[in-house]
């Protein structure tokens, strides 16, 4: 049990002279923390005398008395004719310590999809509770589908219904896609991550870090377009520093988005650990897009929801109050946007302060017919534009499309009951009359004009009392 010879590296390693090291015995280099002993030592030395070389971590301690890590490896040897064991050590410490963070980081991650995970059937539960109360509004209105009015109102309601539907399922279709995209990178690349990184040299793991912060930053960006021409760029970067760029190659650094970095990479593309190092940067960016996917589909289909329950939200048959016209509009082009997004554009032109006294639910169905009116007298291509503002002693809301106009014919039957220009299934002919009822009831007028290419609608209701000084729209 005594250190016959040692080179300047274990001196150097427990801080030791020549002269030291003589005198020392296994106690005394160890930290003689179970299992780290004197006794589990010799365990391991006699199983070296036997012949059986031994590998494993020991916690060492130095002659300053801090504890260190290090791996040593036992081999039965003869050195100037007489056996001993021969004990060769590296410090692993560092490695040790980015094994451990990584791990923490790991469990981090794993932690944070669990909690995504949650948020989401919570948010599930959430869309479910609203599609029940959907459902028991539109109950309520079949109970009343009887009346005429409501009848209006229903047709309305089902030029709406389907792009409601689809409004909903697109963003959580992208969060179900993501999220078992999400679970399939843990099982797949995930786990075999920290043995990768401990794997790396310094060199290796500088490229890594640095990448991985570049991807990151690009991963929340969305909407970054697919830029054949940049491709082209990395390719000829490359082949001008004799790389042969593989087509999936190409795809990552594009995908990376750290194309402006190539240069300076180019020791990168020509190291034969390349692609495993691109592989698990690409992987940690990969989980963080689409995190952020499911933020996005999230916050979307919950502006919906919230937008068709403020607009389910009724007021009693008879109650009067404030109501804020934008606000409401807002809501109305909010369950409109799927026959909006394609072929109309909105233009809004709002200004601050208009709210008027009159019952929120009637006020809406003048919004939504006045709405519908423009998108069917449009073919659902052209310009919306909806304008609010103070006139005098009035408040003005106008729509104004860009269809083909009311022929001068039947200009004086638009707000006759039951008369329509429209296909079948698409109103019966009760909308405009419905509205000027509505707002006459209010104290207000509609007015319109009309010529081909330019149809304004403009409704005047009496401001709540004691608005003051109004904004035009800028």
């Amino acid at each position: 049990m005594q250190f016959i010879d040692y080179n300047a590296n274990a001196m150097l390693m427990f801080g030791y002279s020549a002269e030291e090291m003589k005198s020392l015995g296994i106690a005394d280099i160890s930290s003689n923390i179970p299992p780290y002993t004197e006794g589990n030592a010799i365990e391991f030395l006699r199983r070296a005398a036997a012949g059986e070389p031994q590998r494993f971590e020991w916690q060492c301690r130095h002659r300053d008395g801090h504890l260190f890590w290090s791996e040593v490896y036992l081999k039965k040897s003869v050195i100037a004719g007489k056996e001993c064991i021969m004990a060769l050590e590296q410090d692993i410490t560092e490695r040790r310590k980015n094994q451990e963070q990584i791990q923490t980081l790991y469990l981090e991650m794993e932690q944070k999809v669990l909690d995504r995970t949650e948020e989401l059937r919570a948010a599930n539960k959430d869309l479910i509770a609203a599609n029940a109360e959907l459902e028991r509004a539109l109950a309520e209105l079949g109970r009343t589908q009887k009346q005429l009015v409501q009848a209006e109102k229903l047709a309305a309601l089902g030029q709406i219904a389907a792009g409601i539907a689809h409004e909903l399922n697109t963003p959580l279709g992208a969060i179900l896609s993501s999220n078992r995209s999400i679970i399939e990178l843990l099982n797949a690349r995930l786990p075999a991550l920290p043995g990768f990184l401990s794997g790396l040299n310094k060199t290796e793991r500088r490229w890594f870090d640095e990448l991985t912060r570049e991807s990151l930053l690009r991963a929340v960006d969305l909407n970054r377009p697919v830029d054949r021409a940049r491709r082209k760029e990395i390719k000829s970067t490359l082949a001008d520093s004799g790389i042969k760029a593989s087509s999936g190659l190409l795809d990552t650094i594009s995908d990376l988005g750290v194309q402006e970095r190539l240069p300076a990479l180019i020791d990168l593309m020509r190291h034969e650990r390349r692609d495993e190092i691109l592989t698990a940067v690409s992987s940690i960016a990969l989980l963080r897009r689409l995190c952020e996917i499911i933020a996005v589909g999230a916050d979307k289909a919950s502006h919906v929801v919230g937008a068709l329950k403020s607009y389910l939200r009724r007021d009693t048959d008879d109650a009067v109050g404030a109501v804020n016209i934008n606000e409401e509009i807002e809501t109305i082009l909010t369950l409109y946007h799927n026959k909006l997004k394609y072929g109309v554009e909105v233009a809004k032109r709002l200004s601050d302060g208009v709210s008027v006294m009159g019952n929120r639910d009637r006020l809406n169905q003048i919004w939504m017919n006045l709405t519908n009116n423009a998108l069917q007298a449009m073919d659902y291509r052209g310009t919306l534009t909806i304008t609010t503002r103070r006139e005098g002693e009035w408040v003005v809301v106008s729509f104004a499309d860009t269809g083909h106009g009311i022929p001068a014919e039947i200009a004086d039957r638009v707000f006759d009951p039951f008369f329509t220009t429209k296909k079948h299934g698409e109103g019966i002919g009760l909308g405009l009359d419905i509205a000027r009822s509505i707002v006459e009831g209010a104290g207000g007028r509609i007015e319109f004009e009309s010529e081909p290419g330019n149809t304004v609608f403009r409704v005047y209701l009496r401001p709540t009392p004691g608005d003051g000084p109004w904004k035009a729209p800028g």
